[in-house]
């Protein structure tokens, strides 16, 4: 579906029914869902060796950790009670260990990838693969 094409006047596109936008979402979910991807399905098998698991790691541990600045825009940006309050929720899970875990997700990301084999000094934000960088970036910008 294009988002633009019945934009008005302005440039600006009319809202979408939510309906259609939790479609969109939904379907875009199914296509890109993690489980989909061929390392997580050799992860599944017991196949990967621990190179290709502290490399995945490592990224991962990227991923989880700058996911939070997306989080916490959304909470701040959002008028919605119920959002902002899922939004801390998920900032409070990811952040800490108060209620989903022994520590922080990324710190506990980030002490599966060392003991997978990567070193202290791959953890700086120069060893971020670019799929994770354009996945920040894309929805920093939109944001």
């Amino acid at each position: 579906m294009d988002l633009h094409a019945n934009a008005g006047h302005s440039g600006v596109p009319p809202p979408l029914p939510v309906e259609d936008v939790n479609a969109q979402c939904n379907q875009t979910a199914q296509e890109q869902r993690y489980s989909r991807h061929q390392f997580v399905g050799s992860v599944q098998r017991g196949l990967p060796d621990r190179a290709a698991l502290a490399a995945w790691a490592l990224q991962k541990y990227h991923q989880v950790y700058t996911q939070n600045l997306i989080f916490s825009i959304i909470h701040s940006k959002t008028q919605f009670e119920d959002v902002r309050h899922f939004m801390i929720e998920q900032l409070v899970a990811e952040e800490t260990g108060i209620n989903c875990g022994s520590d922080s997700h990324y710190n506990l990301m980030r002490r599966f990838a060392e003991a997978s084999g990567v070193g202290a000094d791959q953890f700086g934000p120069a060893t971020q693969a670019e799929p994770v960088r354009r996945y920040v970036d894309t929805l920093l910008g939109i944001m």
